[in-house]
């Protein structure tokens, strides 16, 4: 549940409460889907939600001793 809290607050930077969705473009609501994706999150592993969907990860930045 945590998460969906936190997923509600970015989503209330762009969308504050009371606002009326019928005046919101799609282009608007997809300009915020890309930014919200594209953003690191903590819960993640500091990846953003379309690295985790892609598979891709960040190194972890392990030093090799040899």
């Amino acid at each position: 549940m945590l998460i969906i809290r936190v997923t509600n607050g970015l989503v209330r930077q762009y969308l504050p409460k009371k606002t009326e969705f019928i005046g919101i473009e799609n282009d608007e609501i997809l300009a915020i889907q890309k930014a919200l994706n594209n953003k690191p999150r903590k819960v993640l592993n500091y990846q953003t939600p379309n690295e985790v969907m892609r598979g891709i990860e960040k190194p972890l930045g392990v030093a090799l001793h040899g």
